[in-house]
């Protein structure tokens, strides 16, 4: 995850000449800790809420595919956070997406237990 993952969403902002800040968009996903250096030159509260719903929804996309691919401690349980700072360093906004997967029994939905699935395709349910 590189500090690109903001959109031009705050860029966007900025074209009508409107005072506007710069901003830190730090992330958090329960196992890592990503500090924005840089900051986000932002025109409006529309712009930063925008900005960080439109981040956290693509990197949960992905981490959320991958989660037991990364040895998650548990994949069907995550969480993300997105904190806004200002450049006094306090935090002027934080969103937070989670995902609860549940499984329904005891036993996984696999048709045969013997077949190892591939983690990346979709599961094969039972019947």
């Amino acid at each position: 995850m590189g500090r690109r993952w903001l959109g031009e969403t705050c860029a966007l902002a900025l074209d009508g000449g409107e005072p506007h800040a710069t901003l830190f968009f730090d992330l958090d996903d329960g196992r890592h800790f990503f500090r924005d250096e840089a900051g986000t030159d932002c025109g409006d509260t529309h712009a930063i809420r925008a900005e960080v719903a439109r981040t956290l929804a693509a990197i949960a996309r992905d981490n959320i595919a991958i989660a037991p691919l990364a040895n998650a401690e548990d994949p069907d349980r995550q969480a993300l956070t997105a904190s806004v700072r200002n450049a006094g360093n306090l935090v002027v906004y934080t969103a937070m997406m989670t995902f609860a997967g549940i499984w329904q029994g005891d036993n996984m939905p696999f048709v045969n237990e013997g077949l190892k699935q591939d983690a990346c395709s979709p599961p094969v349910w039972g019947r």
